[in-house]
């Protein structure tokens, strides 16, 4: 759940982004999802949580310049630093390896990652 793009994009506090992120887990769960196969977390308790997934949020920090940054998210220098940085972490979980717990060191894993088409459009794959 991309709680930090809440906070960052929306300026709300770290309440609200507790609220309405349980909210949009149980939107999800609503859906049928076998809880026995399905892992959900948050942005910021997981990159405490797992340095993998630091590491590929780093990794993928160092992918794309500012410029192309602002055309994909639609930034500019007015926008608080937060939004530049905030992709990198919704990106990590495109890469297996951001989950050892899951899939331990395959890196041969495809992943789905449902996205907004906002957050789509321009963005460059990379292998880590």
């Amino acid at each position: 759940m991309s709680d930090d793009e809440k906070m960052i994009m929306k300026g709300l506090s770290m309440a609200e982004v507790e609220r309405y992120t349980l909210e949009n887990i149980k939107d999800i769960m609503s859906v049928g999802l076998d809880p026995s196969r399905t892992f959900i977390f948050t942005n910021t308790a997981y990159i405490r949580q797992c340095p993998e997934f630091q590491e590929n949020v780093l990794k993928l920090l160092t992918c794309v310049n500012v410029n192309r940054v602002k055309k994909i998210l639609g930034v500019c220098d007015e926008h608080p630093r937060g939004m530049f940085y905030f992709g990198a972490v919704e990106e990590a979980p495109c890469i297996s390896s951001s989950f050892p717990h899951i899939f331990g060191k395959r890196t041969d894993i495809p992943c789905l990652v449902p996205a907004a088409v906002d957050q789509v459009s321009g963005k460059k794959f990379v292998s880590l």
